[in-house]
């Protein structure tokens, strides 16, 4: 089953990133983290059913699904430091 709950946190400048979770957080399990390209959104690495041992965080990129825009000035320094 999908977990599709809406989750956002607020970054430092007041934007915020969208993302959905999938998969349970335990001593064992690795933390992906999934980052769509051009035009696409979170929901492209979304499983049908969590993958054992691995808890999947897909964001969507800013500008992108429920993410605020990025200024004009956003750069790759700032995506890792959002992520």
């Amino acid at each position: 089953m999908r977990d599709e709950a809406k989750r956002e946190f607020t970054l430092p400048d007041g934007r915020k990133l969208a993302y959905t979770l999938q998969g349970e957080k335990t001593d064992t399990s690795t933390l992906i983290i999934a980052q769509h390209g051009g035009t696409e959104s979170k929901a492209k690495f979304l499983q049908r059913k969590p993958m054992d041992g691995i808890q999947l965080a897909s964001i969507d990129r800013p500008g992108y699904g429920d993410s605020t825009a990025a200024p004009l000035t956003y750069n790759f320094d700032d995506v890792r430091r959002d992520v």
